[in-house]
């Protein structure tokens, strides 16, 4: 992940399991704030390595602006929030991946597929 303006997105150094999670449909993990520590503040111009399970936060900004920031998400995903994340036309996004229609600032978040566990074939009825 990178940025445009320096302080304004806080990473964790850590991994948050599924289960510990309140929210799975908005990623809402705001209970472990006293468990993270203290956070990485992100300067611009700078490519941060991190896994869709490292909690991240956008900070309020002190000057004008629009901030822009992108992430490449390789390797197993959990879960894609569709109003978040920009579709690759070429790349399917696979069955095992949990699809969240809706925006998680506005709280209007819904499951629009659950994810298909790996290995199970459907059963037809």
């Amino acid at each position: 992940m990178a940025s445009n303006i320096s302080l304004t997105t806080l990473l964790y150094d850590c991994e948050i399991l599924p289960e510990n999670v309140k929210d799975l449909n908005s990623g809402d993990c705001r209970h472990l704030r006293p468990f993270l520590g203290d956070g990485i503040l992100c300067v611009k111009d700078f490519i941060y390595w991190m896994t869709d399970r490292t909690p991240h936060e956008g900070l309020e900004m002190d000057v004008g602006g629009y901030r822009k920031f992108f992430r490449v998400v390789e390797g197993d995903v959990g879960v894609w929030f569709e109003e978040h994340s920009t579709v690759i036309k070429k790349c399917e996004l696979p069955e095992e991946v949990r699809v969240i229609q809706g925006s998680k600032f506005r709280g209007d978040v819904r499951v629009k597929r659950e994810a298909k566990e790996e290995g199970k074939e459907e059963t037809k009825s």
